[in-house]
């Protein structure tokens, strides 16, 4: 074969080989310079070179057919080496590149096939390399995309259920998107409200708000406005939402435009609850009026009006008569609905810009609005007759209640709201006092509120003097009139003002039992006294029988109960030697309570007097009720027994029955000689009043001195 066919195949060769080397040269500087490699790209690449390879494959062929062709006319000379290069290229052929390939200084024909395919090993070594490298990338690629839309499935399963409702909007409000949760909050789907504007869910009277805070959004890019607006729901219903909204800007075709992230969570439920407790917090439970604190707000707003805009307005206030008699003796369910009714019949007769306020137990407020005096006085009379026109069914019974009011004209000249109602309350009362179920108005110079007014006073001042211990135990003594020598006393309450003067009980104790302060007076009588008996001197004069006075109040209370109970325990009091006296009138207010007490108290030892006894007109049918052990004949049947033989009878009577009943007879205001002489005549068992002893200082008695420091009421107590 002549060397110049052998060179041709050699060129054929090396230039195959100089092409798959400046592809793979191509491919490498591609994937180093390419920031985004696709698995489309790098296949096609991968495509390029085993089409290089199939030529290199072509050129072995052939140089493999030249090679058995020639073998045959140099078998004798080549046969070796022949053999040598066939099994080299098949190995190169399988793809193996570790077959050995003869090496050596041959300049001939052979060597250069030597060399040839030694450059071709070599190729496809880096053809496996590229190879390698191409599958990493693959497969790194692969990966990257399967990460990618895992992230990308992820997102938006958190987009489509976020708890928070999402929207991105345009500058005009019209809807580009939202996710699934979002359009499920207000009753939609996404397809129905997708280009439709925002601002359709939102509420009109909020509409304003809205609108302003996406003009702001707009204005100013990247900074968040937050705003809690009421929506509708499809059906709808109220969807309370907190929006935040932010505007980013972006460049859409050389143009800028802004769109806004809307966030938005549902408070529906908070709203509701604050709104709950607003309402709680400013209307009473039972009737649903507003209470005491919003009625007073609502007053103190018409008082500025009064006095900036110079309006007039009226205040009225309320109190049931007979209320307590029901609420007593049926039990507070009964007193409930009664009050349930009664605010449904106020309202009936008053305006809608009125407001009717619970103030107490029984006790309601009115303010109307932009009203003169005279239009308020006709209208609380309107409530008057609508009350005593009421009947209260309750069951088998149908009860009949009345009403007390007073009126006061809020204007320029009212001073505020505690005034104001001070004013109404003594007008109220007033009007109690005068019969009831009638309107009294405020008067500034009426005697009647004065007196009123002097109540008030006591009732503010009641309180410090119990803290302050001005208040003094006075006794008088009740003298048997059996020739006994048993010491029996009457404990009385004074007060000693900043002036050191002593103030009699008739001027405080009416404020007590009007302001409900009674009780509070009955504790500090009842520790003061016991406290003083436990530490009498030895040689201070034995008292037999102690009387205390309770008020009605008191009988009623089981805190006092307890507190009595415990103070007899702390002092170590004997209840033989106390006797508690209680009037007709705080009985009968609440009978059954009175006799429970009693009893209770009666069980441990303690006796009752029934004080001012004969002046009610069912004295004798409740004394066969009442656990009494002494009947106090009342003052008005002692005075002139010894002129008036009317009174005699019937002081005999009274006396007769209660010694047939088993009780002693004590009688009052015992003012001279000769009444005490008709009394031992009729066979009264005692006598009190000033011919027998002036009220005297209890620490007199009690041998102690006024700087001894006596136990005051504990905050416990």
């Amino acid at each position: 074969m002549s060397s110049v066919k052998i060179d041709l195949i050699v060129r054929f060769m090396l230039r195959a080989n100089e092409s798959y080397d400046k592809a793979n040269t191509q491919f490498l500087n591609f994937i180093d310079n390419s920031q985004i490699i696709t698995e489309y790209s790098v296949i096609n690449a991968r495509k390029n070179l085993d089409n290089i390879r199939n030529h290199l494959f072509m050129a072995l062929g052939a140089t493999l057919f030249f090679i058995i062709v020639a073998s045959f006319k140099l078998s004798q000379i080549f046969l070796s080496d022949i053999k040598i290069i066939i099994s080299s290229l098949s190995g190169l052929a399988d793809g193996n590149t570790n077959i050995p390939i003869p090496r050596g200084e041959r300049k001939d024909e052979l060597g250069i096939v030597n060399h040839v395919l030694e450059v071709f090993r070599e190729a496809l070594i880096r053809r496996d390399v590229v190879e390698v490298q191409l599958n990493k990338e693959i497969s790194k690629r692969k990966q990257t995309e399967m990460s990618v839309r895992k992230t990308e499935e992820r997102f938006r399963a958190l987009y489509e259920d976020n708890p928070l409702i999402l929207f991105t909007i345009d500058q005009d409000g019209k809807i580009l998107s939202l996710n699934r949760r979002g359009a499920s909050q207000f009753g939609f789907s996404s397809d129905e409200l997708l280009g439709s504007s925002i601002f359709k869910l939102v509420m009109s009277d909020d509409l304003g708000d809205a609108k302003k805070m996406i003009q702001q959004c707009t204005s100013l890019p990247g900074t968040r406005r937050q705003l809690t607006l009421r929506n509708t729901h499809k059906n709808g219903n109220i969807i309370w939402l907190r929006e935040t909204a932010q505007a980013i800007k972006y460049n859409n075709n050389d143009s800028e435009r802004s769109e806004i992230m809307l966030a938005c969570e549902d408070v529906t439920e908070a709203q509701d609850l604050s709104a709950k407790l607003s309402y709680q917090a400013t209307h009473d439970e039972l009737t649903e009026l507003v209470n005491r604190w919003e009625f007073e707000r609502r007053v103190t707003r018409t008082l500025e009006t009064a006095k900036n805009e110079k309006k007039q307005h009226v205040l009225c206030y309320i109190d049931l008569d007979h209320f307590k008699i029901i609420n007593d003796t049926y039990g507070h369910a009964a007193g409930d609905q009664l009050l349930i009714q009664i605010t449904k019949e106020l309202q009936k007769h008053i305006r809608s810009r009125d407001t009717i306020a619970r103030l107490g137990g029984d006790e309601f407020g009115i303010l109307f609005e932009l009203c003169s005096m005279a239009a308020g006085l006709r209208a609380a009379n309107v409530l008057v007759k609508a009350i005593e026109a009421f009947r209260f069914p309750w069951g088998n019974h149908v009860f009949r209640i009345g009403s007390s009011i007073g009126v006061v004209e809020i204007n320029e000249l009212s001073v505020d709201y505690g005034t104001l109602l001070s004013e109404v309350d003594t007008a109220c009362y007033l009007a109690k006092d005068l019969g009831g179920n009638r309107v009294q108005a405020h008067e500034a110079n009426s005697e009647q509120l004065a007196k009123r007014r002097g109540q008030m006073f006591w009732a503010n001042q009641i309180p410090k003097a119990i803290e302050a211990n001005q208040f003094e135990l006075y006794y008088q003594t009740i003298s048997p009139l059996n020739k006994s020598n048993e010491l029996h006393i009457e404990l009385l309450i004074r007060f000693r003002n900043e002036q050191d003067e002593i103030i009699s009980p008739a001027v405080f104790l009416p404020a007590a039992e009007r302001y409900h302060l009674s009780s509070s007076i009955d504790k500090w009588v009842v520790n003061r006294a016991f406290s003083m008996l436990n530490k009498m001197k030895k040689d201070a004069p034995i008292i037999g029988q102690c009387s205390i006075n309770l008020s009605g109040t008191s009988m009623g209370n089981a805190d006092f109960l307890q507190f009595l109970l415990k103070k007899t325990d702390e002092f170590k009091i004997q209840p033989n030697h106390i006797c508690f006296e209680i009037t007709e009138t705080a009985i009968i207010s609440n009978l059954h309570a009175a006799k429970k007490f009693m009893m209770r108290l009666r069980d441990k030892g303690f006796m009752f007097a029934l004080d001012d006894f004969g002046t009610g007109l069912s004295s004798y049918e409740y004394l066969k009720e009442l656990p009494v052990d002494k009947l106090k004949i009342d003052g008005v049947f002692i005075r002139d027994i010894d002129k008036d033989p009317i009174k005699q009878a019937m002081v005999k009577s009274i006396n007769e029955i209660g010694h047939v009943m088993g009780l002693e007879t004590i009688a009052e205001f015992v003012e001279t000689k000769s009444i005490l002489d008709m009394l031992k005549e009729i066979q009264v068992d005692y006598a009190q009043g000033y011919y027998i002893s002036k009220p005297q200082p209890f620490a007199n008695i009690a041998a102690i001195e006024k700087s001894e420091q006596l136990p005051a009421i504990s905050k416990a107590d």
